[in-house]
This record gives structure tokens, C-alpha cells and sequence, in this order.
């Protein structure tokens, strides 16, 4: 009997070590068959497979699968041993909370495979021992969620931390998205969460919140998502076939990157190449139209690319994003990096800011300047691509305003000032007002604990500013 015990516990932690092992890694488990013997068993059974070569014990048992014996190896034990090696993980972490008090909460959604609204929670504590103190970040689980409101998510967010025996009111920070849902002054989870704990300081995601800066910016200027249009449709129109991309690379040393559309990097990488590239791309462009080896349809695929391109209004709409997207990259980069705090962040904000409100004001001049050069290098006009036009939309005579009649009407040039680099630079600092306050006043209550105001600050500052933090937590 003892021995028989021994057998199985030997065999099911065989088991467990191949399926922590397949989990720690990421890695699937299932292949096609369930068959051991089949070469397309997948990673599980071929893992348990290998390693009874050297485990007697395991092998005696994958002897005996075909006998009738339980074998322990089905998708239903493998997703047994993953709930409760994850709830034995759990556990732990609930522990440590405990024991440390003081948390974070994190929640961000996103839909799964299935179409359906999955939100990870993660939770961080600090921790410190005799030889470090440093923040701890635990993720917990993946909930289900099917409301969109800030007082569902709020209830699903509360109900959960219940669910796990934590209590809110020790939440100190909450950290999510900058969606209108989450972030909301008036209906915002994030309001709804401080009527329970008016002491859970909301954290925007820097990160997040910066694309959303620029994403939105962007939606609330035609004329700067028709641009990047242009951009992506030079990448999709030589990707679309090995030949025509084989060709460019022979007119280019860097070929055109596709969009993301989300990752702002990846917006700023197909700006700049093709920025850096236009010529190659222009070349290869012409020689498609001029040659007799390429197809008709490609051929008008081509002139319809060279169009878009080949003028002063994309070239100047080029070069002002270019110089907006690298900056934003930037500062993406910095802000997401692992040793990045709430002061540096702000700081790496800040200076963003303060870049964009000066290339508002000289940005303009300066990137017409370039334009032209680039044009007259290329033997561009500079009345290209500025088809402005009456259209339905336009308002009758009679009914403008008398000074607008009056008025000098504006060249085409200045219309595309209007339309596109006036809209897209007021809205990028609107934006980043209004999606940025939150961490400003966080950063304003705790930023005297580190970096350059700890050092330089006097000592009786200090002091007073620790009496303020510490009267905003009187029971901590």
C-alpha cells in the first residue's frame, strides 16, 4: 500500500513539474492528438513523454495507459493542477497584502478571442526587508466583466477585492487607462472608488494616457489622419507583392514600416523612413510607371501612390508630423521605462509639453522652410497638392459674417495651416491638460520625497511638507 502510494505521488508530481514548467514558459499544451505516441501529442504529453526516459517511475506509469489505469494526463487534469497551483499562488500574495496593509489596485481591459470583455487585476504592494525596499506587482487574476459604465466596473472592481479578502479602504493608489469610463471627474470609476476610499489616490497609465494624447489629437483633424493614411498606403501598396518590394529595396536603403494602431512608435518609424526615403520611393515609383514589364493595374496602383506623394502639401504635412512623432516617441520610451517614477514621468511630460507650445509657436515657419528646400530638390511646385475648392458645405455670401467678407482671403499654403497644423497642435495641448491634471496633483503631493526637491529643499520645508502628507493620512 505504501509503495502504491509513493508510485502515484511520484507520477503526479511528475505531472505537476511538466505543467509549471509549460506555464512558467508560456508555452501551449494541447497539440492535435491525445495520443502519447502521436508526433503531434503537442508540448504536454511530449514533455511527460521525454522525461520518462529518465524517470523509471513515470515510465511504468505511461506502460500501464494502455492496461486501463488512470493516466492523469487529460486537458481536464492539466487545467485541475493549473487552478490550483493558481490558487495556492493566490493565496500567497493575499498573504503578503495582508501582512504589508497598504496597496494598489490596477485593473485594464481588453477583449479576448472570444469577443469578450476580460479585465486583469493586478495588485501592488511595497515590500522591504533588511536588505531592500522596492514595489512588488502581483497579477491576480482575469475577471470577467460585461458593463462599460463607471458604476459597474467600480461595483465588479469592489465585489472582487471582497471576493479576495481585501479591504478597500487600505487601497492607497488606483491605476487605470485614461478612457472616459475609468478616469471620468463626475461617473469615472475612479470617482465612484474615492466616494468608498477618498484616500485611493487615482494614477493615470502614463503610457496609455500618452497615446491617448496623440490617438485623439489626431481624430479631431481630418486632414492629419488622411496624411497617415497616405503613409501606410505607400507601405501596404509595395508589401502587397514580393516583386514590388523586392524592387524598392534596390532604390532605398530602408524600406517603408507599417502602422500600428496603437503603438505611436511605429507611426513615428513609417514617417521618418519614408520622410528620409521619399526620393528612393519616388524613383522606384516612376520606374514601375515607365516600365514595360509592369502590369496595368499596377501601373495605375502607382500613379494613384505617386499622386498622394509627389507634392509640397504632403511633403510640409510629412515633415510637421515627423517632428510631432518623434518627440511623442520620446517621451513614450522614456515614461515606459522600469526605473521611470511619478516625478520623472511628469518631468519627461513636461518638457513634451513645453516642446509642443514652441514648435506651436515657430514650428510652422521652420517646417515650410524645410519643405520648400525638399521641394526644389525634387523639382516639386510649390502650389502642389493644395486643390482647394468650393464645396456644398460652403456658407453663402449673405449669410458670413462681414468682416470674414471683408477679409484677405487666405492662400492655400495658409488654408493648410488652418486646417491642419493650428488643429493638430491646439488639440495636442488640449489633450494633454486634460488627460495629465490627475497625475500632476498626485506628483505634487509626494514628488518632495525623492530626486532633486529632496536634496535641494531646506530642511524646514521639509518638514512642513511632511506634516501636509502626513494630515492627508492621519490613521496610516
Amino acid at each position: 500500500m505504501d509503495a502504491e502510494i509513493s508510485f502515484w505521488i511520484d507520477v503526479l508530481t511528475s505531472i505537476l513539474d511538466a505543467i509549471l514548467f509549460l506555464a512558467k514558459n508560456k508555452l501551449p499544451f494541447i497539440g492535435s492528438s491525445k495520443d502519447i505516441n502521436s508526433p503531434n501529442c503537442g508540448n504536454f504529453l511530449a514533455l511527460i513523454k521525454y522525461t520518462a526516459k529518465y524517470n523509471p517511475t513515470l515510465a511504468l506509469h505511461i506502460a500501464r495507459l494502455e492496461k486501463g489505469s488512470p493516466s492523469y494526463l487529460s486537458p481536464r487534469i492539466q487545467n485541475e493542477f493549473i487552478t490550483t497551483a493558481g490558487e495556492s499562488v493566490r493565496k500567497s500574495i493575499y498573504q503578503d497584502v495582508k501582512k504589508r496593509k497598504y496597496f494598489a489596485i490596477m485593473f485594464d481591459a481588453t477583449p479576448d478571442i472570444s469577443k469578450k470583455e476580460q479585465v486583469s487585476q493586478i495588485i501592488r504592494t511595497v515590500h522591504s526587508d533588511a536588505i531592500d525596499t522596492y514595489i512588488e506587482e502581483s497579477f491576480i487574476d482575469f475577471v470577467h466583466c460585461e458593463g462599460k459604465t463607471g458604476l459597474e466596473i467600480s461595483n465588479m472592481i469592489i465585489q472582487k477585492l471582497k471576493e479576495d479578502g481585501l479591504q478597500i479602504e487600505n487601497c492607497r493608489a488606483q491605476v487605470y487607462d485614461n478612457a472616459s469610463s475609468m478616469s471620468g471627474i463626475y461617473k469615472g470609476v475612479q470617482t465612484r472608488i474615492k466616494e468608498v476610499n477618498p484616500l485611493a489616490e487615482y494614477v493615470p497609465c502614463v503610457p496609455h494616457s500618452l497615446n491617448l494624447v496623440g490617438q485623439n489629437a489626431m481624430q479631431k483633424t481630418l486632414v492629419a489622419v488622411l496624411l497617415l493614411g497616405q503613409v501606410q498606403n505607400i507601405y501596404t501598396f509595395f508589401s502587397a507583392s514580393t516583386s514590388r518590394w523586392n524592387l524598392l529595396k534596390t532604390f532605398v536603403k530602408r524600406t517603408p514600416k507599417n502602422q500600428n494602431a496603437t503603438r505611436w512608435s511605429s507611426k513615428s518609424d513609417a514617417v521618418h523612413i519614408l520622410l528620409e526615403e521619399f526620393g528612393g520611393v519616388i524613383n522606384c515609383l516612376q520606374f514601375m510607371m515607365d516600365s514595360e514589364n509592369t502590369n496595368m493595374q499596377t501601373i495605375a496602383d502607382a500613379h494613384i501612390r505617386f499622386n498622394d506623394i509627389y507634392n509640397h502639401r504632403f511633403i510640409l504635412g510629412l515633415i510637421i508630423w515627423d517632428k510631432i512623432l518623434y518627440r511623442i516617441n520620446i517621451c513614450s520610451k522614456a515614461v515606459q521605462s522600469i526605473s521611470c517614477n511619478v516625478d520623472s514621468a511628469t518631468k519627461h511630460l513636461q518638457s513634451l509639453l513645453d516642446w509642443i507650445k514652441q514648435f506651436q509657436i515657430d514650428g510652422w515657419e521652420k517646417s515650410v522652410k524645410k519643405a520648400s528646400s525638399k521641394c526644389e530638390e525634387m523639382g516639386i511646385e510649390l502650389e502642389s497638392g493644395f486643390n482647394y475648392r468650393a464645396t456644398r458645405n460652403s456658407v453663402p455670401a449673405r449669410f458670413r459674417d462681414p468682416d470674414e467678407i471683408n477679409s484677405v482671403p487666405l492662400s492655400n499654403v495658409e488654408k493648410f495651416k488652418v486646417e491642419f497644423f493650428d488643429k493638430i497642435m491646439y488639440s495636442l495641448v488640449e489633450e494633454f491638460e486634460q488627460r495629465f491634471s490627475a497625475l500632476r496633483q498626485v506628483c505634487s503631493h509626494f514628488q518632495f520625497l525623492w530626486g532633486k526637491t529632496l536634496d535641494e529643499a531646506k530642511e524646514e520645508d521639509l518638514a512642513d511638507l511632511v506634516k501636509i502628507l502626513a494630515a492627508k493620512y492621519p490613521q496610516d
